[in-house]
């Protein structure tokens, strides 16, 4: 079978535009960059918290704390910001900055819904009703 390039052309540009990339978000606040002591938890009913230390310039010193709800799922982890460098998102917007970003076109919950699709009951994301 031979391949025409305008089917080329747009197979290409489809896997632009949904490639998954680090945008910055702006909280209005900054925390100590390393995080140390950071926490984060979710709870079965779609409630996420992120704690994280007041930032070192940060007056009262107050943990800054953000509250998401209708969260399925959230990650921690490595690497930290020494080896960042080697995240897999780090030439995709990721390299911006110590502050937080949503990550768009997300493949980490791609994955996700496609082991949930065998839950008989799986409701996904954006479904009616």
């Amino acid at each position: 079978m031979r391949w025409k390039p305008a089917w080329l052309l747009v197979t290409a540009l489809s896997c632009l535009l949904v490639a998954e990339r680090v945008v910055p978000w702006d909280t209005g606040f900054k925390w100590e960059p390393n995080a140390p002591e950071a926490v984060l938890a979710v709870s079965d009913r779609g409630r996420a918290v992120l704690a994280v230390n007041a930032h070192p310039d940060d007056p009262d010193g107050d943990c800054v704390v953000f509250v998401w709800s209708r969260s399925r799922a959230a990650i921690m982890g490595s690497p930290n910001d020494e080896a960042r460098s080697g995240h897999r998102l780090y030439s995709r917007g990721l390299s911006g900055g110590l502050w937080p970003g949503t990550v768009e076109q997300s493949e980490w919950i791609a994955d996700l819904e496609r082991r949930n699709r065998v839950h008989l009951g799986h409701d996904p994301p954006g479904s009616p009703g």
